[in-house]
């Protein structure tokens, strides 16, 4: 009897996927500390490196930079883009269509009209009512 190698069996692309995932958590992890990094006030990436696990930076205001401004919304723009891309694979697995989105349901329809009749009934409001009013008006119509 003869041994099969993990290449013979798996079809050619699953033997390259740890080293695919790999380079895009790489990707991932650097973006992020690019986003803690980058900004008005421009802290070195050792200072942020140093900041996320604890030690103290080289300026005591990077500190409150990092850790009240920047940090939080980075974790925020991490969470909202896994959450979009749950959304889309529950969308895809519940329609059981690669091409399932968010107009199958009608939800981009229904955040359009949220905004159209808020603006049509108070144009005074402001873009913090849009956005409410279009996420009560997606959520309303799915």
């Amino acid at each position: 009897m003869t041994s099969l190698s993990v290449a013979q069996v798996l079809p050619r692309p699953w033997t390259r996927t740890p080293l695919r995932l790999t380079a895009l958590a790489a990707l991932a992890a650097s973006a992020f500390v690019l986003e803690l990094a980058l900004g008005t006030v421009r802290i070195p990436f050792g200072d942020v490196v140093a900041l996320l696990f604890g030690a103290t930076p080289a300026d005591d205001s990077w500190s409150m930079i990092v850790r009240t401004v920047r940090l939080p919304r980075a974790l925020t723009a991490a969470a909202g883009g896994a959450a979009l891309g749950v959304s889309g694979i529950v969308l895809q697995t519940l329609f059981r269509n690669r091409l399932a989105g968010p107009w199958l349901l009608g939800v981009n329809g229904g955040a359009r009209h949220g905004v159209g009749v808020m603006n049509l009934v108070i144009s005074w409001s402001g873009y913090f009512l849009q956005s409410k009013l279009g996420i009560q008006g997606g959520v309303g119509i799915a």
